[in-house]
């Protein structure tokens, strides 16, 4: 049985009440579902990520070693406001970023290096990795997760005590749901189910941080 059969399951049982205490939900592991690129710059060693396929290289552009450029175009996930720091080993403040590798990251390794994460303004593409809008069948909030992450709603699952399901900006654990089941049954955890899907740009999941949700 698949994750999302088994969260599907879950989700049935405990909305209707029929698990008051323990459900088929809980952790799957360490989801990295996350397509990163992880970037050094040249003369600072400064070490920076992006959403693949978000391209940084100072080989890849003229303008990509440009500190005008760089200050305009390269926000940080967690402020889309901000824009990187300025090198502080080279002439003009401008890095020259060399990509080191491509890999997976999780919810819990993006927040572990937040501030290192690096977003397009303009001219970024989609992302690789796919991003869910959630919604608790109880109390009906609305957050988002990166498709893959089962928002510890996999296992055995008690429900009067909240999952470990974090704010991605923060790292603080969201509150508890607060609703009820049928037949009154108190519940704590929220029980997530996706609502759609879409792979947008990083500047666009910049935009979205404040409602991004993982577990660990």
């Amino acid at each position: 049985m698949s994750a999302c059969v088994k969260m599907a399951v879950a989700l049935s049982l405990a909305f209707w009440g029929m698990a008051a205490t323990a459900a088929l939900a809980g952790d799957s592991g360490e989801e990295r579902t996350i397509p990163v690129i992880e970037w050094k710059c040249f003369s600072c060693e400064k070490q920076f990520f992006s959403f693949a396929p978000d391209d940084l290289a100072a080989k890849a552009r003229p303008e990509h070693k440009d500190v005008r450029h760089q200050q305009s175009h390269w926000m940080r996930l967690a402020d889309k406001g901000r824009p990187v720091e300025k090198c502080g080993k080279s002439g003009d403040g401008a890095h020259f970023l060399e990509k080191k590798r491509e890999f997976s990251a999780s919810g819990l390794l993006l927040r572990a290096d937040l501030g290192k994460y690096l977003v397009l303004k303009s001219g970024g593409s989609s992302i690789k990795a796919r991003v869910q809008k959630v919604k608790c069948l109880v109390c009906g909030l609305e957050r988002y997760a990166f498709a893959g992450d089962d928002l510890d709603l996999y296992g055995p699952l008690t429900l009067s005590r909240p999952a470990a399901v974090f704010s991605l900006l923060t790292g603080a654990r969201i509150g508890e749901c607060r609703g009820k089941l049928a037949g009154g049954i108190p519940l704590a955890v929220h029980l997530f189910a996706p609502v759609n899907e879409a792979q947008p740009s990083s500047f666009q999941l910049a935009s979205h941080a404040q409602y991004l949700l993982y577990s660990d």
